[in-house]
């Protein structure tokens, strides 16, 4: 796979002269000059590329180093060069979520590439195999504020994010794991506070409805867990964002908190909330939060990790494999 600085040369000559480089093969080696005419005037850009020695198993695919690069990004982070091309060959026969991985004998948390609809495009998601019997996909994660949560409709139906960092797999990716009523989905909410306090939240159903309407949080029941349980207020409503508002309020609840959510009026957890993990008078209700997550003191905690996982047919896990307490195994 091609150095980290070599990467950056070729995503440099992308950018500069708009060339594609997808020809370039892992056996190759580029020393030489490009010129480029621009605004009358010529400029040259050198370039001294070398790719470590391997074998590209399809030639319409892109090079393995951009693919293992591009592989983690999500959603509207794919957009920019190198990452529009698929992956991988298609026609392949794919798991339909890390539950299905799994059962494949797949047992690492990792990566893997996933088509849950198989009249839609695959994409890669962040799979957990050892929490709580494993098999559970990913579909938000935080932990260190990286990533800006406070974005638009567009960013929020895509998803946004990097898959090895912090990131938000998509409300279309969420609708498309959840839609098929063939199996429940269970849903695990579990967040951390700055004093390293673990808390969460199990739900047997969870479903996010379509686009059309709005997104919603179409099913959410059975709660269990040590947190409260903060979401039931939310069930039935539909996504909100600062640019489109779906809450009861009469203001928009994402421009008041700061991010974006199944707002009700307005909400008693927001885990897209901006993330303050140190102590600021008076705005802790805009951070990111789970109100029934009390204190000693009887006030909310700040929260400084989430994540959100959900894993389908919970009644085929057995409860022998599933310990009491989940674990935050890689949250950073």
């Amino acid at each position: 796979m091609a150095s980290l600085k070599s990467f950056q040369n070729v995503l440099l000559i992308m950018m500069m002269t708009g060339e594609i480089l997808f020809g370039i093969h892992s056996t190759s080696k580029i020393d030489g000059n490009i010129t480029r005419n621009s605004n009358n005037k010529k400029y040259t850009i050198k370039m001294d590329l070398e790719i470590d020695e391997g074998t590209e198993e399809d030639p319409s695919s892109p090079p393995k180093w951009i693919q293992e690069y591009c592989k983690s990004k999500v959603g509207i982070s794919r957009v920019a060069f190198p990452c529009q091309l698929p992956l991988e060959r298609k026609n392949k026969d794919l798991p339909r979520d890390c539950k299905e991985v799994q059962s494949r004998g797949y047992n690492t948390s990792g990566v893997y590439e996933i088509q849950p609809n198989k009249k839609r495009p695959s994409f890669m998601v962040l799979c957990d195999m050892e929490i709580k019997g494993g098999g559970w996909t990913h579909i938000h994660k935080r932990f260190d504020g990286s990533v800006d949560f406070y974005l638009r409709w567009r960013e929020y139906k895509f998803g946004f994010g990097d898959l090895n960092g912090e990131f938000w797999i998509g409300l279309e990716n969420m609708h498309v794991l959840t839609a098929l009523d063939l199996d429940k989905t269970e849903l695990l909410v579990e967040i951390v506070t700055r004093e390293n306090e673990y808390g969460y939240a199990h739900y047997k159903d969870f479903k996010v409805g379509s686009e059309p309407d709005g997104y919603p949080l179409e099913r959410l029941s059975v709660y269990s867990g040590d947190a409260g349980d903060s979401l039931d207020w939310h069930r039935g409503m539909k996504f909100t964002t600062q640019d489109v508002d779906q809450d009861k309020s009469d203001e928009n609840c994402a421009v008041f908190a700061k991010g974006a959510y199944w707002y009700n009026n307005c909400f008693a957890s927001n885990l897209n909330g901006e993330l303050i993990n140190h102590e600021v008078p008076g705005r802790v209700r805009e951070g990111m939060s789970w109100d029934s997550w009390k204190n000693y003191e009887g006030r909310s905690k700040v929260l400084a990790k989430a994540r959100m996982l959900i894993r389908s047919s919970v009644e085929q896990h057995q409860a022998a494999n599933q310990p009491n307490e989940p674990a935050m195994l890689t949250l950073g």
